[in-house]
Order: C-alpha cells, then structure tokens, then sequence
C-alpha cells in the first residue's frame, strides 16, 4: 500500500485528489497499487523461471563437458591400441606333413627392421601331429640360431630365445627340423611377434 504524509491528506493538499484520501483514510488499497504488486509478483515469479532455466541449461553443460572428456579419453585409448597394432608385426612359419632330418621347413624374409624379444614372447606354435619324443626346430637368422621351438609328446609348445634378435631389410630368418627327424611329427603353424625398429 501507498504511504501518504498526514499533509498529503489534508483537505489542503494538492498531490491527492478527494477520493483517494478518502480511499486510504478508510484502509482501502487503490487499484493501481494492486495492479503494481500484482506486476511485480509476475515479474518476480519470471525471474524464479529464468533462474530454473539457467541452472538446468549449466547441468546440461556440466554433463556434456563430462561427455566430451570421457569420449577424449577413449579416443587417446584407441589411438594408442592402433598405435601399437602398427607397431607390431607377425613373422609367420608354416609345414605342412612330415619333415625330414635336419630339413628347411620355412623361410620368411624381412621387409623393415623388426626386433623380436627375448623367449620369443608373444609367439605361438602349434604341431597337429603330436611327436613321439620330445621335437626341438631352430630358428636361424643365416648360419646363426637365433632361437627354438620344442614341442613336448603332448604337442605343448615351449618358446625360446636367450636375448632375442633383430632382423634387418633383406634379413632371411628359416625355420630349421631337428637333425634326425622324429618318427611321428607332422604340419607344424608357428607365428611370432615382431616389433618394427
């Protein structure tokens, strides 16, 4: 409600006309000072929505920044898997049937720098014949074993490389049989892994 001097109410006073001294003299609120509080109490209601609105349109931000971030991360994780993956190279052997004594049962030839770790490690080797003692076969790098493959009478695979080795563009590695072949051996798969230098 409006506040008016006791002089503004006076019969006097000029500001206030008849009826408005009356009207506030008697306790009633004019018109216009509901209409102005019921404004404000839209106004002040709007403000209340527009702060909902920005507080909600924030936690929308906050949790798409935490998207972003989480989605960064993956992608630094992909990246570094396909990095790795690129990095990394197979050097595949392959017989097929029986070898014989002291045979050159494959041959891989290299087309980069590659360096293979110490036990072969990450290799596998499989035998699809059993042998019927244990089989050892020599990887040689030219002349020089560089490591070995022993296969145990249930076909278990054993990988070795006392330092491992590295293999330069143009590099011939073999996969070599035992001297006196075993009696019973046969098809031979053996991947190993490589790292390009």
């Amino acid at each position: 409600m409006a506040e008016y001097t006791s002089e503004q109410l006076s019969p006097g006073a000029g500001p206030l006309d008849h009826e408005t001294r009356i009207a506030v003299l008697e306790g009633t609120v004019p018109a216009e000072d509901h209409s102005t509080a019921a404004a404000d109490h839209v106004l002040a209601a709007s403000d209340h929505v527009t702060a909902a609105a920005d507080h909600t349109t924030a936690g929308t931000d906050h949790t798409t920044a935490g998207t972003d971030s989480g989605t960064a991360a993956q992608d630094h994780e992909t990246a570094a898997a396909d990095h790795a993956a690129i990095a990394s190279q197979d050097i595949c052997f392959a017989f097929v049937g029986k070898p014989g004594d002291g045979a050159v049962m494959d041959l891989f030839v290299a087309t980069r720098a590659l360096a293979v770790d110490v036990a072969l490690a990450g290799g596998q080797a499989k035998v699809a014949t059993n042998p019927t003692a244990s089989t050892v076969l020599t990887l040689k790098k030219g002349a020089s074993a560089v490591g070995t493959i022993t296969f145990a009478t249930n076909g278990t695979p054993t990988l070795a490389s006392a330092a491992g080795f590295a293999l330069a563009a143009g590099d011939v590695l073999t996969l070599n049989n035992q001297a006196t072949a075993d009696a019973s051996a046969a098809t031979f798969a053996i991947t190993l892994k490589a790292l390009r230098s």
